[in-house]
C-alpha cells in the first residue's frame, strides 16, 4: 500500500491524521508490527476450493481460485505457497510512509484492514483506490480485500 501511495505521488498515510505535514506529532512513535490475522480463522484448501469467507459470491470465489491456480503453476510461479494458509476477514498490520524520514514519530501507522461486508454495522470491506496515467487520460483503479492471507513466501 505504501509504496502504491508513493508511486501515485498521493499524500502519505500520515497525513490524513495530521493537519499540518510538517506539525509536530500528537502521540508517541509507533514501531511496525507483523501482520496478525483476527477474528475467525480459516484454512486456505485450494483443491477443494474452500477458506474465502461466505460473503464471497461463488463468481468471485471461481475467479479468485482461477488467478491462485495460474500463478502457482510451472517452474518459477510469482506466488510460491508454504502451506497451510491461514485466512482472516480481518488484519491487524503497520503502514509505512515512505515519504517521511525514518526519525519521524508519523513514519508507520498500525491499522485494521477489513474484508467483510459490514463491522458494527457500517460497511466494512477496505479497498485500494489508485489514479493512473494512461496515454491521454487518467484512470481510477480499485480492489477490494476480500481476505487476508499469512503464510505464503
Amino acid at each position: 500500500m505504501q509504496d502504491v501511495l508513493h508511486a501515485a505521488g498521493e499524500v502519505g498515510i500520515s497525513q490524513s491524521v495530521y493537519d499540518e505535514p510538517e506539525g509536530e506529532a500528537m502521540w508517541a512513535r509507533v514501531e511496525p508490527i507483523e501482520p496478525d490475522l483476527k477474528g475467525d480463522k480459516k484454512t486456505l484448501d485450494i483443491a477443494n476450493k474452500t477458506g474465502l469467507p461466505s460473503c464471497v459470491t461463488p463468481t468471485e470465489n471461481m475467479h479468485i481460485f482461477l488467478a491462485i491456480r495460474k500463478d502457482t503453476r510451472g517452474q518459477n510461479p510469482p506466488l510460491q505457497w508454504t502451506p497451510p494458509i491461514t485466512c482472516a476477514t480481518q488484519m491487524k498490520t503497520s503502514f509505512e510512509d515512505k515519504q517521511l524520514h525514518s526519525d519521524d514519530d508519523r513514519r508507520y501507522m498500525n491499522v485494521i484492514l477489513r474484508a467483510q461486508p459490514k463491522f458494527q454495522g457500517i460497511p466494512a470491506f477496505d479497498k485500494v483506490e489508485v489514479w493512473v496515467q494512461e496515454d491521454e487520460s487518467e484512470r481510477l483503479y480499485f480492489a477490494k480485500y476480500v481476505e487476508m492471507l499469512i503464510g505464503f513466501c
